[in-house]
């Protein structure tokens, strides 16, 4: 097993770049077709479901937000009604993940993490709130704009949502 950095924070990178990269190809499909950016920005892929620009706000949130919590630094805090303050937001949580150092999480995988809920405290260790609960909804609320984006005529495809795959050199 390695450590905290190593197995989430390369990862969060990836899909935040590959994020803005969605932004871009969405900001050129409004230009392009005419689309009022407001309007993509409220697409839903269900009507009980949050709109896309809330999907971008959230990937900020559980990539930034989460490693925060092992940091003591203050994360970015996602917003945004605009393609523009959503790359913003982004690009500020891209900044903030890049700025850690594995020794920032080192020896964090048993810190108790305790999340208060509407329902009640969610109690975790570090690497259980990470794979458990940040790292999922993170993918979810990026695989969900991602999907918004596909309903709408957005030509993406799944390289679009993995962005620049790691190799070995």
């Amino acid at each position: 097993m390695s450590g905290l950095y190593e197995d989430f924070v390369p990862t969060f990178v990836q899909i935040v770049e590959a994020q803005l990269g969605l932004v871009e190809k969405a900001e050129a499909f409004c230009a392009a077709k005419g689309v009022a950016p407001a309007a993509l920005l409220e697409e839903r892929l269900a009507a009980d479901m949050l709109p896309l620009k809330f999907q971008f706000q959230m990937v900020s949130r559980h990539s930034a937000g989460a490693i925060a919590h092992f940091t003591g630094k203050t994360a970015p805090q996602p917003g945004g009604d605009s393609f523009e303050a959503i790359r913003r937001s982004l690009n500020d949580a891209l900044s903030f993940l890049e700025a850690v150092k594995p020794s920032d999480l080192a020896g964090a995988e048993n810190k108790p993490i305790a999340l208060e809920m509407r329902s009640g405290v969610m109690n975790f260790t570090g690497r259980d709130y990470l794979a458990g609960f940040a790292m999922p909804n993170f993918m979810f609320h990026a695989a969900t704009g991602y999907a918004i984006l596909r309903k709408v005529g957005v030509e993406i495809g799944k390289r679009d949502f993995m962005g620049k795959i790691p190799t070995a050199a």
